[in-house]
């Protein structure tokens, strides 16, 4: 009587299991199978949507003269005294970013993006003198309609000093380098001159971002790359010679 109990309850066990396994293998439609429970997501967490990548112009990151060669730029003070610095032309770079909308598609509602931008970095520095310029060119999306792909080539440069601000990275100088299908001219506030004169040399097309209480003014042209830059601590340095 028990060896029979025990027969059935095999039998049915092995009935339910191959039922079970007739309804996953040919009761969902394909569609279902493919559903990912996840949705769109980047390094930075998960989004409702996301944007094809933002990709930069070759001839945006060719601008900088430090890309075309040379490992280090010698600057020169007002006393004569040279200092070299280093120049180190980082790896075209992927960054993400999750940009939040709300009232998209109906009041109230919060839809997020994920989107990825292309940045190129170059990096100079002097140890004597604590000081390093990061220059970065990458590409702004523009936000209020990122589903339209608009975009422009931009270059930011940040210098850091631990005399001035330790471990801060301040911005110095902005520009548009490419405005492309942005629908507005980023960076009016720049001051443009075709001729400027450092320390006895003379300098085409020199541009500098105008800020408020400046702790560093930088002087910037797409021929010599920084050809100037001063402050109260360093006084007033400009381009030698990139070699």
């Amino acid at each position: 009587m028990l060896y029979d109990v025990i027969s059935m309850g095999k039998q049915i066990f092995v009935c339910i299991f191959w039922l079970a396994s007739f309804l996953v293998l040919f009761g969902c439609k394909d569609d279902d199978i493919l559903v990912d429970p996840i949705g769109p997501q980047n390094s930075l967490g998960s989004c409702t949507e996301e944007i094809p990548n933002f990709t930069m112009l070759e001839s945006s990151y060719e601008y900088i003269p430090y890309f075309h060669g040379g490992s280090e730029v010698i600057f020169q003070n007002e006393t004569g005294e040279q200092k070299k610095f280093s120049i180190k032309v980082k790896d075209m770079r992927v960054i993400d970013g999750i940009f939040y909308d709300y009232n998209v598609y109906e009041d109230g509602d919060t839809i997020s993006y994920c989107y990825s931008v292309e940045r190129k970095q170059f990096v100079i520095s002097n140890e004597a003198l604590d000081l390093e310029f990061e220059i970065n060119v990458e590409v702004r999306p523009y936000f209020p309609a990122l589903k339209e792909q608009l975009a422009a080539d931009i270059i930011n440069i940040f210098y850091t000093n631990n005399q001035i601000s330790p471990s801060l990275y301040t911005m110095i100088f902005r520009k548009s380098i490419d405005n492309r299908n942005y629908p507005n001219q980023l960076y009016t506030n720049n001051i443009m001159k075709m001729d400027m004169s450092f320390l006895g040399k003379e300098f085409k097309n020199v541009e500098h971002t105008v800020f408020n209480n400046p702790s560093l003014t930088l002087y910037f042209n797409n021929k010599e790359g920084i050809v100037a830059f001063e402050n109260d601590l360093f006084g007033l340095y400009r381009f030698v010679e990139l070699r």
